[in-house]
């Protein structure tokens, strides 16, 4: 009764999240993206390069990915959405009720971690863009999973699948292979290689070159300072432009001042990942610490990249799982930390004409990049919670 009680009070949750969330219109990113490159694919390149191209609303993944959404491209387009939403549901629900065991949540941690997921705005805001990031929550789970079972090439593998998907996940495996865990870069290194030759085989050089022009290159090196890009990069795009670039959904170069503070923040970071995880010794036998260095890894990850929509941060929720399992040892203070982390990262985004006008003074730098100012709180809370592991 209390489990019937406890799913159905989180299906209202969700339910009304994903009711007032954005886009206005749900499944924009599958049906723009996701679905059209499936389409697309099954013309060949010529279908698949239409779909390229597209600014922000168009397909950027490596070519031979568009074939895991060839079968939706068969189906009618909303039928294929309400497929696409059906397996995301499964596929979160599984990693939850796999993170529960793997951090031995109690029966009431496990109720309330319930309602947490189902209230955390960029976890329903993938859901309701129809993206792929609220998929990518079971690989990162079962490769957790995987280290602690000392399958390392299996975790790297898991990995590295999340990783064709969203490309700053790569860097868990350059972590892996820096901190000596070689079976789990090379598991990374395996999946990626395979797919890289697989795709120049099927579609050639030149598509490759296209792909990258279009959908890689103009999103590398610039922030694209709108209001759903979180980034650290994005956020000083905001502060260095003001509230007109809430609604900026075009690439802008940070003037000379802005690029250096975000080298500087990006240094800072780094220096405090080295500082938190030393000694930089081969640690190939010690799960426990290296399992919380690839959370800390995720994190920096999402927040130095370029580019890092709202719903990236619903990755976060397994890094904060492992921070909660960690903060049980009389952490008071920090507990109360996490929670205002997630207070902060649960509104999607606070969206609406006021923020693009200014009315909301200096208080818009901090409502503008509120995800962002969470996924800070997070990393630094997982570097102190990392440091005092014995």
């Amino acid at each position: 009764m209390i489990w019937a009680a406890a799913i159905g009070l989180s299906v209202l949750i969700a339910a009304f999240v994903f009711m007032f969330s954005v886009p206005p219109d749900p499944f924009q990113d599958f049906t723009r993206a996701y679905w059209g490159a499936g389409r697309g694919v099954h013309s060949g390149w010529e279908g698949l390069s239409q779909h390229y191209g597209r600014e922000v609303f168009g397909f950027v993944n490596l070519p031979i990915i568009a074939y895991l959404f060839a079968p939706f491209g068969l189906l009618d387009a909303q039928i294929a959405a309400y497929v696409f939403f059906a397996l995301g549901l499964a596929a979160v629900l599984y990693a939850w009720w796999k993170a529960v065991e793997l951090y031995a949540f109690s029966f009431r941690t496990k109720i309330f971690s319930l309602f947490l997921i189902a209230a955390y705005g960029p976890l329903i805001y993938s859901f309701r863009e129809g993206n792929t990031t609220h998929l990518l929550l079971l690989p990162l789970v079962l490769g957790i999973a995987a280290i602690r079972n000392g399958q390392d090439l299996r975790a790297g593998a898991l990995f590295a699948a999340a990783a064709l998907l969203k490309p700053p996940l790569l860097l868990l495996g350059v972590f892996a292979f820096l901190r000596g865990r070689f079976r789990v870069a090379i598991g990374g290194g395996i999946v990626v290689l395979c797919a890289a030759l697989l795709s120049l085989t099927i579609f050639g050089w030149d598509a490759h070159v296209y792909w990258y022009e279009t959908a890689i290159a103009p999103y590398s090196g610039q922030p694209l300072p709108a209001f759903n890009n979180q980034s650290i990069a994005a956020s000083l795009a905001r502060a260095e432009r003001g509230p007109g670039a809430y609604w900026d959904f075009d690439v802008q170069a940070l003037g000379p001042g802005f690029k250096i503070a975000l080298y500087a923040i990006y240094a800072a970071l780094l220096a405090a990942f080295v500082w938190a995880t030393r000694p930089w010794t081969n640690l190939r036998a010690d799960n426990t610490r290296f399992e919380g260095e690839i959370m800390l890894a995720l994190i920096l990850a999402i927040l130095a990249s370029t580019l890092a929509w709202t719903h990236y941060f619903a990755l976060a929720l397994l890094p904060a799982a492992w921070l909660w399992r960690e903060l049980q040892r009389g952490a008071s203070r920090e507990r109360v930390a996490l929670a205002i982390a997630y207070v902060l990262a649960a509104p999607i985004v606070f969206y609406g004409v006021r923020m693009g006008e200014g009315q909301f003074g200096p208080a818009f730098y901090v409502l503008g990049s509120h995800v962002c100012v969470a996924g800070l709180m997070l990393y630094a809370l997982l570097l102190k919670a990392r440091r005092a592991l014995p």
